[in-house]
């Protein structure tokens, strides 16, 4: 099984705000991130581990789709996104549900959020399922023997 790992991309970040350096910074996050994508276009891993704090901030509605279409690059690896820090809108809430494509997988404090097509954050169209259960069946449809992390 080949997989990638990354973390802590915090896309959405402008480092230094304000110095003259800052927007070029804010853009090589960016590019970084697309250059990891494109590389698994080409070599194909079966799973990629985004752990936390793939954002900074709250996303911006055009940065979502940005990473949907990334992710739709990629149909055939599995991608599990993991809750960090900097992942939540405020306290209490989350970011929503919405990498919609279907290999995508979120974790949040105990629970697992798959993407189905079509679905849209808050509209009741993401499904919502136990970890043990729902993270062993996408496992198992990789070829992971009895669905064992």
């Amino acid at each position: 099984m080949k997989f990638y790992h990354i973390a802590d991309v915090h896309l959405g970040a402008v480092p230094d705000r304000g110095r003259p350096y800052s927007e070029q910074r804010r853009q090589d996050i960016w590019d970084t991130f697309r250059d990891m994508i494109h590389l698994a276009v080409r070599e194909q891993p079966d799973c990629l581990f985004v752990c936390g704090d793939l954002f900074h901030r709250q996303p911006l509605k055009r940065e979502l789709k940005e990473v949907d279409y990334l992710f739709s690059l990629i149909p055939d690896t599995r991608v599990f996104l993991m809750a960090g820090n900097h992942d939540f809108a405020g306290e209490g809430k989350r970011l929503p549900a919405v990498f919609l494509e279907p290999q995508c997988v979120l974790f949040f404090a105990g629970e697992v959020i798959s993407g189905e097509p079509g679905a849209v954050p808050g509209d009741g169209t993401a499904q919502r399922d136990p970890p043990s259960d729902s993270v062993r069946s996408q496992l198992s449809e990789k070829g992971v023997p009895g669905g064992a992390v």
